[in-house]
């Protein structure tokens, strides 16, 4: 991934809610953004909102905005989700200078929420597929 300009809380936020759109296979429209960012933040969000951040993504080049024939705002990704949470993962071991993936088990096993089972035993899966 090219470097960019890093993302406010929310950027980051919207960016991910566009990215779930998506994965449920929603057309990314300002309105099926919009009604997925609420689901989220448990609280109303104007179409006007939405649109700036947007605008702030768009010009980080995060996403791209197109008009669709009928005049809807589509987002697209320009930016895989996968690929942005491996570059997120390597800037924090490099900032907190740990290399190694066990100081990340031991900072969510510390964390007020824990690791539930679910958690434990998808790591548990990761593990046995590098074998």
């Amino acid at each position: 991934m090219l470097e960019k300009a890093k993302l406010t809380a929310t950027e980051l936020e919207l960016m991910r809610v566009i990215w779930e759109v998506g994965e449920i296979g929603q057309e990314t429209t300002t309105s099926n953004i919009r009604k997925t960012y609420q689901e989220y933040l448990n609280e109303q969000v104007l179409p006007q909102t939405v649109n700036t951040y947007a605008g702030h993504l768009e010009k980080k080049g995060y996403i791209r905005i197109i008009k669709s024939e009928n005049g809807r705002r589509i987002h697209i990704p320009l930016v895989n989700k996968h690929d942005y949470m491996k570059e997120q993962t390597r800037y924090w071991r490099k900032f907190w200078n740990q290399s190694s993936a066990a100081y990340a088990m031991m900072a969510l096993k510390g964390d007020e929420e824990g690791l539930s089972k679910e958690d434990l035993e998808e790591f548990r899966r990761f593990l046995d597929e590098l074998d």
